[in-house]
């Protein structure tokens, strides 16, 4: 019995010492060691990360959202995208010359633009600007050649004529349709150079048959104080073909005529130098039209075609727009410059043309992949 009173004690006495030097211990770490701030600065800074990570996944969406809010949409100029299409011998022929060449053929020929003519107003143009290039490459190497001041106005005088307005108003119409009038100056300045250089080449060859114009005169019984009928004519020269492929060239042209107009038709395959003003020859009388050419014309009715007329220099056709009868007294003198004018130019215009093709076949025409 002592001894288990014995063993109690010594517990409780081993207890309490272990207390007291706990308390001890946990005194003197309070006294030296202890810092009150660190916890808080423990608490802080795990409330500063949340917060950091809270507004880490608030803030960054907002920002982001800044970034994808969509700006104010300002109108932006089109930007046609230029670029090379052909060239000619050194000269170049682009997207942008192309779309030029056809708002001068719509301006000068009155034409308003469809979607439908489209392609066949680009071939158009195309062809006119290989043409065109392909004459001026001739004419720089000829230098020589000069055009008259007058003569560039009274033509670019007849150009706005031809659409019913003066020279002025015809500026301004290619100013209001963003066109450079320049391009239709060009364009006339080639086409009186090119005749020059004709004439200059083959007046030679210019033989007229004086006496069978004064036959021709006499033919038509010409009473100087008469009323002479007239003719507002527009024509079609196709390219000569072979015999087998005459009525095929015949029946497409015809086609076209229906579908497209005798004007759009005669821009996209004329060869004649009238092709780029839509085959117009304006209004002449019985006495200034061919003598051979005379009886079809005038059995042709007013906005009909007239049968084709198979020439050594193509195919031949003319439609009859309109009809007057015009009371006047003959110069039969002025009458009888004017049929021979008409026959130098008739002769010239076949010099023109096969001058023109021999000049193509030397000339690298090129044309490349859009």
């Amino acid at each position: 019995m002592k001894k288990i009173k014995k063993i109690i004690t010594s517990s409780l006495k081993l207890v309490l010492i272990l207390s007291i030097a706990l308390t001890l211990l946990l005194f003197f770490y309070t006294i030296f060691f202890y810092n009150p701030n660190h916890q808080n600065n423990i608490k802080k800074n795990q409330i500063s990360k949340k917060n950091n990570e809270i507004k880490s996944n608030e803030v960054e969406p907002i920002e982001k959202s800044k970034k994808e809010l969509p700006k104010k949409i300002k109108p932006k100029k089109t930007e046609i995208k230029d670029g090379l299409y052909a060239t000619v011998g050194s000269r170049a022929i682009t997207k942008s010359d192309i779309m030029n060449e056809v708002k001068m053929i719509l301006i000068v020929n009155n034409i308003t633009y469809t979607a439908e003519q489209q392609n066949s107003l680009q071939r158009t143009a195309i062809k006119s600007l290989v043409t065109r290039n392909i004459k001026d490459i001739e004419i720089e190497k000829n230098n020589f050649l000069t055009i008259n001041d007058q003569d560039l106005m009274n033509e670019l005088t007849r150009k706005a004529n031809n659409l019913g307005v003066d020279l002025e108003t015809l500026k301004k119409i290619c100013e209001s349709q963003d066109f450079d009038f320049g391009i239709i100056e060009n364009e006339v300045k080639t086409k009186l150079l090119w005749n020059s250089l004709i004439f200059h080449l083959y007046r030679d060859k210019l033989s007229i048959n004086f006496e069978e114009i004064d036959e021709q005169l006499k033919t038509k019984k010409i009473d100087q104080n008469q009323n002479i009928e007239e003719f507002l004519i527009s024509e079609i020269l196709l390219k000569p073909e072979s015999k087998e492929n005459v009525q095929s060239q015949v029946d497409e042209l015809i086609e076209k005529i229906k579908t497209d107009g005798f004007k759009n038709a005669a821009i996209e395959f004329s060869i004649s130098q009238t092709g780029t003003k839509g085959g117009d020859l304006g209004w002449l009388n019985k006495n200034q039209i061919s003598k051979n050419f005379m009886p079809i014309i005038e059995s042709t009715p007013i906005g009909e075609i007239s049968k084709p007329i198979v020439l050594k220099d193509g195919i031949l056709f003319f439609t009859v727009r309109n009809k007057r009868i015009n009371k006047q007294k003959i110069d039969l003198e002025e009458l009888k410059n004017q049929l021979v004018s008409l026959e130098k130019n008739k002769i010239l215009d076949m010099y023109s043309m096969t001058h023109y093709d021999n000049l193509k076949r030397s000339v690298g025409v090129n044309f490349f992949n859009e």
